[in-house]
């Protein structure tokens, strides 16, 4: 098949929504308790080093013809912004941490999902300005997880989610609500690129 230049970024991003699904399957047949463990991929390359490894025992060659789709997730991008998304490339690596799967869209929309039923928790919108050229095309790779070591347990972003935007805000979220962490910068961002001019 050949892929056109204003199809490619369409096709790219439906492969991509195709991965994210895949990341949701689940093996039709049950499987033994010892192999259930849940492993989390809490960075972008899986752990800090970007060792790309899962210990996960769960899906096995033996078993991975079994795999069924258990849902699918759209970030709403396609109708939020349908005259910018031939201009953005949906390349996100979702990151699963303390429980929740966080996914950042191409516009840099951050969305956390319950990893078992695909339910979206909540969503945050920086509100990029999609009339605004920017040096590179719109797409996120993933968002950044950490947790406080001294923080009371379930205290505000005692579990924060960090997502650089394309106009060069840094911002933390609360991982458990979306929440800004108004701690954090200026009301929860950091205006990264304040000073600078985008030509």
């Amino acid at each position: 098949m050949i892929i056109t230049y204003p199809n490619r970024r369409r096709f790219a991003a439906l492969t991509c929504t195709s991965l994210l699904a895949l990341t949701a399957c689940a093996p039709a047949m049950t499987l033994a308790p010892s192999a259930a463990t849940d492993v989390d991929w809490p960075h972008y390359g899986g752990d800090a080093g970007g060792q790309r490894f899962s210990s996960a025992a769960q899906i096995t060659p033996e078993n991975v013809r079994g795999l069924q789709v258990a849902w699918t997730y759209s970030t709403g991008e396609m109708k939020r912004h349908p005259d910018a998304v031939e201009h953005s490339a949906f390349e996100n690596t979702p990151i699963l941490a303390g429980g929740r799967l966080f996914v950042c869209s191409q516009f840099n929309a951050v969305s956390a999902v319950d990893p078992v039923t695909g339910k979206q928790l909540w969503q945050y919108d920086p509100k990029v300005d999609p009339n605004v050229e920017y040096p590179n095309d719109y797409t996120c790779r993933a968002v950044t997880y950490w947790q406080d070591p001294v923080a009371p347990a379930r205290s505000p972003c005692a579990e924060r989610v960090y997502v650089p935007t394309a106009d060069r805000r840094l911002i933390a979220l609360d991982a458990v609500s979306g929440a800004l962490c108004k701690a954090f910068g200026t009301a929860g961002v950091v205006d990264v690129g304040a000073g600078l001019k985008l030509e």
